[in-house]
């Protein structure tokens, strides 16, 4: 029989030595590829993280960026024209997209190209992502 909290520990010492390995391999890529130094030195710092300090930080990340866009969207209201536009785009050319291109939401941001109706700062802070997001999740439900 095993104690558990050796179990736990053991468990959360081999993520973290899996989480340096494979981050230390990120930045001697950036260095092989000539990459940005702020690029090399970020990855270095989030290889010096154990495994429970990254999910930490990846979490402290995520509230920040959220509570930057609620505040963008403060003060910043959606122009119903942009509104109209993006569901037009929808109505026409949903059906149109390929199961992959439904799944990725990189392949899918490339097929609307949302910089032809918003500007970049409102696509960064994803200001009327809630308007093509569940009708694509709905597409894509739909084909299963």
């Amino acid at each position: 029989m095993y104690d558990e909290k050796e179990f736990l520990e053991a468990d959360v010492l081999t993520k973290t030595r899996m989480h340096r390995d494979y981050r230390n391999k990120r930045a001697d890529q950036l260095i092989k590829l000539n990459a940005p130094i702020e690029l090399i030195e970020h990855e270095q710092y989030l290889a010096e993280m154990s495994y429970l300090e990254f999910k930490t930080y990846l979490k402290r990340v995520q509230i920040e960026e959220e509570k930057q866009q609620m505040e963008y969207a403060k003060n910043n209201a959606l122009d119903p024209h942009i509104c109209n536009k993006i569901n037009e785009w929808l109505d026409n050319n949903l059906e149109k997209l390929s199961d992959l291109q439904l799944e990725s939401t990189v392949l899918f941001h490339f097929a609307l190209d949302p910089l032809q109706f918003m500007s970049e700062e409102d696509f960064n802070n994803d200001l009327y992502t809630h308007i093509w997001h569940p009708r694509r999740m709905a597409e894509l439900n739909k084909r299963s």
